[in-house]
């Protein structure tokens, strides 16, 4: 999106080469908070990026395949749902809130491979249960609501 634009300083109006639609605001990663993701354990990282997928997984399709599906995922990054099916996250520190909240408004695309470049030093089953979830959620998006259960 155009910089100029949502301030109403573009100069270059309809030659401008960039959006000037409204978008939502980003929470953006600067140097500091991608420092604090660096220094992270990727268990950590993990379970700030579960949550959010979560709740993106579940607005797209909230059947019970899904949600099989997506447990199997949180079991292979080693992590455990309560009895209400949400992800088991420990009390997060301020630099971690502020982290979590940056991943709430990222695709389920992008959550995942966040997810998997995190966990690269675990076994191919997480790859397998990322790729078997992301499939179900496009196959069940051409779907009529009616055909999910």
């Amino acid at each position: 999106p155009c910089s100029f634009a949502a301030k109403g300083s573009c100069q270059d109006g309809f030659a401008c080469g960039f959006c000037h639609l409204p978008h939502a605001d980003h929470a953006h990663l600067d140097k500091r908070r991608r420092g604090v993701l660096r220094r992270l354990e990727p268990f950590k990282v993990c379970a700030l990026i579960l949550p959010a997928l979560q709740t993106q997984v579940e607005e797209m399709n909230n059947s019970r395949a899904t949600r099989d599906k997506f447990r199997l995922l949180i079991q292979r990054c080693g992590h455990q749902i309560d009895e209400n099916g949400q992800v088991i996250v420990a009390r997060l520190a301020r630099e971690e809130r502020v982290l979590s909240i940056a991943y709430r408004d990222r695709n389920v695309r992008l959550l995942l491979s966040a997810l998997l470049g995190v966990c690269r030093d675990t076994t191919a089953n997480l790859t397998a249960a990322a790729d078997d979830l992301l499939q179900h959620l496009r196959r069940t998006a051409c779907q009529p609501a009616g055909a999910m259960n």
